[in-house]
């Protein structure tokens, strides 16, 4: 009869990156001009749902595609369109959980005619599965229960998880313009940008915390183009009933959806924007498993082998925010007599990260895209592109690790790009919120099979053996030898329960050992 024994766990992969890629093209309709000049264009991924099979996720959802450009007339206009994208994740057969982070890797928007717009986008996801494991011990030694004795060893092993998404509407009013006619306003360009705080473990769930940004560019009749802004403070309970102790909660924040609307008042008008929230958390924990090492039989000979158990720990989650700044002389950016600074937005690319004495070190490029606008001497504003790009590098303090055997996840978000000018300069500034997850990564030498050799030993006569170990033996490893167990050792030594409770290494100041 063969036993064979299962230690079960929850086993956090990460997959392979999915890539795909999303084609737009876009008509202008007859009521809008020929474009003379883009000057601005954005991508904004919005995901839909995701839908879950044995073996696979399918991830869906939109490319939102905007464009602001001049027309014949050098007026100011723009125009949206959309692009469907669909991403399918192959993972292990049974996973529990799946999350998945698709991003844009970049995009390309072309006029390809006076009134014919095309867009590509390049979309990619990092994906984390959550595998129910088994570590098997078997052979035929473990039938004799009895008169086995074995050695195990506690490890950590990563485990990611996410909730279900709560969904929020807010409908606000971002400005109101006292005499102004509705018919009149135009909203040119609209965005918005979700900022997460905190996520703290809460009864009934976890409590997440942050800002919704909502931003317009306006234009009232021949003014100049201009923007306008409104932040609301976020704060919402996330049903969870899997949020437990030692979870490290972080937030995550996701625009679905966003219109705006001039709507007319009895004194004026008012510009509302309505946007769509997703509303969840993640948490990174650490499961414990205990794992057989090492076996061996009292009574028979026994012949073991062994593998290499690769594991992912947890070490720590760190989220930071750290301001980021930088000027440019008008001449550079080819903008001399600019006025002023109707929008600007920011993004990142090219994050890496280099763990050093406590530190995650963070580098990227931050680029800053918008548009500014200059007056003529016939007193009528006109508009150009403004781009500007710098490499950055902040640190993230993780505390004193051990860095051989570490390695740092990490992701940077842009928010609250602004842009200032004065008589010789454009300054540009942004806040970046940065994730840092600091992992361990290592190996474990376990028991793949014990099995029993030979006829069943007869036991000699009682005698005192006296044994000095050498470096690098342990109780166990001396139990092994002469066929006994580490409780009878500890008892013959005098050794209490704290000093021998690993069983893996010799306790510090034992020169030698009485083994009857």
């Amino acid at each position: 009869m063969e036993i064979k024994k299962e230690v079960a766990y929850t086993g956090s992969l990460a997959q392979s990156e999915v890539l795909s890629e999303c084609q737009s093209e876009l008509s202008l309709p007859d009521y809008n001009g020929d474009v003379r000049k883009i000057l601005y264009t954005n991508a904004e991924l919005r995901p839909s749902g995701s839908f879950a099979s044995t073996d696979s996720v399918e991830l869906s959802g939109i490319v939102v595609f905007e464009v602001v450009y001049l027309n014949a007339d050098g007026e100011m206009e723009s125009t949206s369109f959309t692009g469907d994208y669909d991403m399918t994740v192959k993972c292990p057969e049974g996973f529990t959980d799946c999350i998945a982070e698709p991003r844009l890797a970049g995009y390309t928007v072309r006029l390809v005619g006076p009134r014919r717009i095309s867009a590509r986008a390049s979309l990619c996801s990092g994906v984390r599965v959550s595998v129910p494991e088994v570590a098997e011990i078997r052979g035929g030694a473990l039938e004799m229960q009895d008169k086995l004795e074995g050695r195990t060893v506690r490890v950590k092993i990563r485990n990611t998880v996410a909730s279900q998404p709560l969904e929020r509407e807010y409908a606000e009013p971002v400005t109101a313009l006292e005499g102004a006619i509705a018919e009149e306003v135009t909203v040119i360009h609209t965005a918005a940008e979700a900022r997460a705080d905190s996520a703290e473990r809460a009864e009934g769930g976890v409590e997440v915390k942050g800002e919704l940004w909502l931003r317009a560019v306006l234009k009232n009749g021949e003014e100049p183009a201009y923007s306008v802004e409104k932040i609301i403070p976020i704060a919402e309970l996330v049903s969870w009933d899997r949020a437990g102790e030692g979870m490290l909660f972080s937030p995550t924040l996701t625009v679905t959806s966003l219109t705006a609307a001039v709507n007319p008042q009895a004194d004026g008008c008012a510009v509302v924007m309505n946007a769509i929230l997703e509303i969840a958390a993640r948490a990174e924990y650490n499961e414990e498993v205990e794992l057989v090492a090492d076996g061996y039989l009292r009574s028979h000979k026994t012949a073991a082998t062994y593998r290499d158990l690769a594991h992912t720990s947890v070490v720590d989650v760190r989220s930071v925010r750290e301001a980021h700044s930088c000027s440019v002389g008008r001449a550079e950016a080819m903008a001399e007599n600019i006025r002023e600074v109707v929008f600007m937005s920011s993004s990142v690319k090219g994050e890496v990260a280099r763990i050093s004495d406590g530190t995650v070190e963070v580098k990227g490029e931050i680029r800053y895209s918008g548009i500014g606008s200059e007056v003529g001497e016939d007193g009528a504003a006109s508009y150009f592109p403004i781009k500007y790009s710098e490499e950055f590098c902040k640190n993230v303090n993780v505390g004193s690790h051990n860095a051989d055997n570490l390695r740092a996840e990490v992701k940077v978000v842009p928010t609250r790009a602004t842009a200032r000018v004065d008589a010789e300069k454009l300054h540009f500034s942004s806040e970046l919120d940065l994730k840092v997850t600091l992992l361990s990564e290592k190996s474990e030498r376990v028991l793949a099979s014990l099995e029993a050799e030979g006829e069943e030993l007869v036991s000699s006569p009682s005698k005192i053996t006296v044994y000095y170990p050498t470096p690098g033996e342990s109780l166990f490893s001396v139990a092994k030898r002469y066929r006994t167990t580490v409780e009878k050792l500890a008892r013959d030594n005098s050794l209490t329960e704290s000093v021998f409770a690993s069983a893996a290494e010799m306790p510090s100041g034992v020169k030698r050992l009485i083994i009857t």
